[in-house]
């Protein structure tokens, strides 16, 4: 989107797809719960805030990871970020979620755009028997080190 300023300004959503329904799902199925505020949603934005501020680091911009740019990550599936399920070193699993962000939504716009990754063990005391069939193995080190 052209707005005319000294950036252009972009979003990121995400869509998850079930092939073998072929249907869009939720994540919602994959947890007790997921009120906001809740114990799930607090899990997810303290392993969101935990992945960005390591990601901020590698790219030597920790004086970015604070509090003041991450107030947009909150305990709510609408306002935590556009999520899809990671890769799994396991078949047919995912090793957890990610939560995409443009720029500007946790940093300054030169620091482009970033991924976090919430571990699916992390998340484990929150799965339901649907979540704790979807997720399972690690997260392969080719999408870990792929450019965030």
């Amino acid at each position: 989107m052209d707005t005319h300023g000294a950036h252009p300004n972009s979003d990121v959503n995400t869509i998850l797809w079930d092939k073998a329904e072929n249907k869009r799902i939720s994540i919602r199925p994959f947890f007790t719960e997921t009120a906001d505020n809740g114990p799930t949603m607090k899990a997810m934005v303290k392993a969101v805030i935990a992945s960005l501020k390591f990601e901020k680091k590698k790219r030597d911009t920790s004086e970015t990871a604070t509090d003041e740019w991450f107030k947009s990550v909150e305990p709510s599936l609408l306002k935590i970020g556009a999520v899809t399920l990671a890769p799994s070193t396991d078949a047919g699993k995912s090793s957890g979620l990610t939560f995409h962000y443009p720029p500007y939504a946790v940093g300054p716009y030169a620091e482009g755009e970033y991924v976090a990754f919430a571990p699916w063990e992390t998340l484990k005391p929150y799965l339901t028997a649907e979540g704790t069939r979807m997720f399972g193995g690690a997260r392969p080190k080719a999408d870990v080190e792929e450019p965030q």
